[in-house]
C-alpha cells in the first residue's frame, strides 16, 4: 500500500475515537474493537515499570478499569495525524481529558495525553499493533483521579531506573511514512502538527520542512524572527522543560489558489504560570485557549509551508 486509502485514514480515526471513550467511559468493553490482544502498549505513568510496559490487551484494559469513577469525563482529541508505510500506519494525536467528583466538595482535573500509535490491517479492520502515551500534563484538585499514575519531576536529569518518555520522536513520528492523500484544509492542519509534535517532542529535525525559507515569524516574548532565528530561539526556549503540548482548534481557514490564512486557538488555557484554572462543574466542558495563531501558507511542489505566523498569548475562553 503506496498511499493510504481516505476510508482506511477515517477507519482508524472512529477506531482511536473508541479507544477514547473506552477511556472516557472508564471500561474496556468495545476496547477489541481498536487493540490487537497481543500489542505493546507502554504509558511513561506507570509506577512498576521504567519502560512504561502495561503490554496487551489485557495490560490496557486493567489500566482503564481501574481508573477510578468520576461523576463526569470528558476526552477531546486534537492534532491527529496519520501517515503510512507499507501495511502499517502511524498515527499521532494529543488528547485533552477533563473529569470532575463531587462528594463533599466539587473536585476537577485535567489532563494532557501525547499517542503515538502504530496500525496494522487484520480480518476485523485495523487494530493498534503499538501503543505509546505520554501523560504530559496534569492538573486539578481531584487528585484521587490519577494518584496511582507515576510522574518525574519535570527537572532534565537521568539516573537508573528514570521513567522517561514512552515516544521516542526520531523513531516514531508519523512524518517518516509516506504522507496520505488529503485534501488541501488537511494538509494545512497536518503542516501545523507537524511543527507541533517537533516543538512537543523535541525532534527539532522534523521543523525545517514545516517552513518556508523567507518565512516570519512574530512570537511574544521574542519579537520578529526570521527561519533561522526563529528555530535556535525555540531549540534554546524548549530545553526549559520536560514536556511541552500544543493541542490546537482551527478558528478559521481561507484557501485562495496557492495561498491559505490559518487561525488557530492553543488549547492550554488551565495552565497558567503560577495558578491553574479550576472551572465550576457548568463550565467544565468548556474549552480555553491560552494563545492563538495567526498563520498565513504558501503552497509549493504540493506542499503547504509556513511563510508567516503571528502568536499572540492572553485566555480565550471559547
Amino acid at each position: 500500500m503506496s498511499k493510504i486509502d481516505k476510508s482506511v485514514y477515517s477507519e482508524i480515526k472512529e477506531r482511536f475515537r473508541v479507544f477514547i471513550e473506552c477511556f472516557e467511559n472508564g471500561s474496556s468493553e468495545g476496547l477489541s474493537q481498536c487493540i490487537l490482544k497481543e500489542a505493546a502498549c507502554y504509558m511513561n505513568i506507570e509506577p512498576a515499570y521504567a519502560e512504561g510496559g502495561r503490554h496487551g490487551l489485557s495490560g490496557i484494559s486493567s489500566f482503564i478499569d481501574n481508573l477510578p469513577k468520576p461523576d463526569a469525563c470528558s476526552l477531546n482529541v486534537y492534532n491527529f495525524v496519520a501517515h503510512c508505510n507499507s501495511d502499517t500506519v502511524r498515527q499521532s494525536a494529543i488528547v485533552v481529558g477533563r473529569c470532575y467528583k463531587e462528594d463533599e466538595e466539587y473536585k476537577y482535573c485535567e489532563f494532557n495525553a501525547y499517542f503515538t500509535n502504530e496500525w496494522i490491517c487484520t480480518e476485523d479492520g485495523w487494530r493498534i499493533s503499538v501503543l505509546r502515551m505520554d501523560i504530559v500534563d496534569v492538573t486539578g484538585n481531584y487528585k484521587e483521579y490519577y494518584s496511582q499514575w507515576y510522574f518525574e519531576e519535570n527537572k532534565l536529569k537521568w539516573h537508573a531506573g528514570v521513567h522517561m518518555a514512552v515516544i521516542s520522536p526520531e523513531l516514531d513520528n508519523p512524518w517518516e511514512f509516506e504522507a496520505i492523500d488529503l485534501s488541501d484544509e488537511e494538509k494545512i492542519y497536518d503542516a501545523f502538527c507537524q511543527y507541533a509534535y517537533a516543538v512537543d517532542c523535541n525532534c527539532f529535525s522534523l521543523m525545517p520542512d514545516v517552513y518556508d525559507d523567507e518565512c516570519v515569524v512574530n512570537m511574544a516574548p521574542f519579537g520578529v524572527m526570521d527561519k533561522r532565528s526563529f528555530l535556535k530561539t525555540l531549540k534554546l526556549h524548549r530545553q526549559s522543560n520536560y514536556y511541552w503540548y500544543h493541542p490546537v482548534k482551527i478558528k478559521s481557514l481561507k484557501i485562495e489558489k496557492d495561498n491559505a490564512y490559518l487561525e488557530l486557538y492553543r488549547l492550554n488555557g488551565h495552565r497558567q504560570r503560577y495558578d491553574s484554572v479550576l472551572p465550576e462543574k457548568e463550565q467544565f466542558l468548556r474549552e480555553r485557549a491560552c494563545a492563538r495563531y495567526e498563520i498565513k501558507l504558501k503552497k509549493k511542489n504540493g506542499s503547504w509551508k509556513i511563510s508567516k505566523l503571528d502568536y499572540f498569548l492572553g485566555i480565550i475562553e471559547l
